[in-house]
């Protein structure tokens, strides 16, 4: 697969996980709503990481590392 691949997967994955929190029995269990917290930031960075290192490792966004490592650590 290439990065625009992984990268509109991960972002779908992370609108089908928003689909799901509205739901009732999602919205009042508290750790069926950590778990769709943790896994739609993990989409996310995953599908900014594909986007803005697609096939090179040259630093094009300097804050974007440390925050996505930090977010990834916390959670």
């Amino acid at each position: 697969m290439s990065g625009a691949e992984l990268s509109a997967l991960s972002f779908i994955c992370a609108g089908l996980l928003l689909l799901i929190l509205p739901l009732r029995r999602v919205r009042t269990n508290v750790p069926h709503i950590a778990l769709i917290v943790w896994l739609l930031l993990c989409n996310l960075i995953h599908g900014v990481n594909n986007i803005i290192w697609s096939s090179n490792v040259n630093i094009q966004v300097p804050g974007w590392c440390d925050m996505g490592t930090v977010i990834g650590y916390y959670i």
